[in-house]
């Protein structure tokens, strides 16, 4: 008997099975739909670095800062709260049209930031704007 030789062919494919890949992609989708709202309340923030525009001091800008310990700065000068709107008030009448700069060091709080914003709006100037620095480019 001769010998019968089988000849193996083969087959391609020239579809790919994305069934696999939709499972994994509606999978992420719920899990991040789910985590989503619950990682707004854990995020740490950190707003002293922010894009923004740049601000300059000019002649009509006051350039207050509360530095790492709590010690805020007018004029290079520490300054309590209330002598702080005194030299607003004082600042406002020189210059009517006038600004503050307001930089505040990250590590303090922000009722401390509120407080001293609360001090040189009730000097008389409304026109308040908080330094920031750009983020880090990685």
């Amino acid at each position: 008997m001769p010998r019968r030789t089988h000849a193996t062919r083969l087959e391609t494919r020239t579809t790919i099975n994305i069934t696999p890949l939709m499972d994994l992609t509606f999978l992420l989708l719920i899990v991040f739909m789910i985590t989503a709202p619950m990682l707004e309340y854990v995020v740490d923030v950190t707003p002293p670095s922010l894009e923004g525009e740049v601000a300059e001091k000019t002649p009509r800008t006051l350039l207050v800062t509360i530095k790492q310990n709590g010690e805020i700065i007018c004029h290079d000068r520490q300054v309590s709260l209330e002598k702080l709107q005194e030299i607003v008030q004082r600042f406002k009448q020189k210059n009517p049209a006038s600004n503050v700069l307001l930089r505040g060091d990250k590590g303090r709080s922000y009722g401390e930031v509120v407080r001293v914003l609360r001090a040189v709006r009730s000097g008389g100037i409304n026109d308040v704007a908080l330094v920031t620095v750009p983020p880090e480019e990685t």
